[in-house]
């Protein structure tokens, strides 16, 4: 990436000294920019950038309801930040959120939209009444590319897998399915002895995968189902919540 970009953005929170170790490199000749959502991460990033003189920019993750990753309101956010900035290598940039939760892309969507500029307002009043200037609010989330610009006070957006489509995406109606990517079948793979146990190499080809195992989909000609057809995937039916979508999804 640095022999294409100069500004390198790390969404996924770091964790730990050997993730935070691996950071301090990549911040002596770019702009690296790093979400995070801990105190101890953020110490620990900066004991680590001051050893290699370097800076990053910091982004204070906040759980904006998918419960996944991020801290918990606008006064935890807030004394993040301000950790942050007590900090000479790192220079607090902002704030950045997942909503993932928010998988349409239909009327649905409008609600928890307007939830998250009322969060966006709440941070940037807070920052600003702490002294802190929050530069940039970073969203990532595909099913909401469309909405971003509804989303009051964003100024970056990440969206993942908006370059080609999942099968989420079609199932929340952000795509038809045809605009989608599909997995093909494979017979010029081979499969490794060690990773699942044989006591002897198999010959390449096509082989069933253990339970739980599945990637992308595509429709089959059961009315209702999806069939797996890639090499990574079980064969095993799986059957969809019937739900209205934003785009008709063509025949194959």
């Amino acid at each position: 990436m640095r022999e294409v970009a100069d500004d390198l953005p790390i969404a996924y929170p770091p964790i730990g000294m050997e993730r935070l170790t691996r950071i301090a490199p990549l911040a002596e000749p770019s702009r690296v920019g790093v979400v995070l959502d801990s105190a101890d991460a953020a110490r620990g990033l900066a004991e680590v950038l001051a050893t290699h003189g370097a800076t990053a920019r910091i982004l204070g993750e906040v759980d904006a309801g998918m419960r996944r990753t991020g801290v918990d309101g606008v006064d935890a956010a807030l004394a993040l930040a301000i950790v942050v900035d007590s900090r000479p290598s790192l220079t607090f940039d902002g704030f950045g959120f997942y909503p993932g939760h928010l998988r349409d892309a239909g009327p649905e969507a409008v609600r928890g939209v307007e939830a998250l500029s009322v969060l966006v307002a709440a941070l940037l009043a807070g920052a600003a009444n702490t002294g802190l200037a929050a530069q940039t609010v970073s969203c990532g989330s595909t099913p909401l590319l469309w909405r971003s610009h509804d989303i009051a006070g964003m100024t970056e957006l990440r969206a993942g897998t908006a370059a080609y489509f999942d099968r989420t995406s079609v199932i929340g109606g952000v795509c038809a399915e045809a605009d989608s990517v599909r997995s093909r079948p494979s017979t010029a793979h081979k499969v490794s002895p060690l990773k699942y146990g044989n006591s002897t190499p198999r010959a390449a080809g096509p082989r069933r995968r253990p339970e739980g195992e599945r990637t992308h989909t595509r429709k089959s000609a059961e009315a209702g189902g999806w069939r797996a057809r890639s090499r990574f995937s079980i064969s095993r039916r799986c059957d969809l919540p019937s739900r209205p979508r934003q785009h008709p999804t063509p025949p194959l």
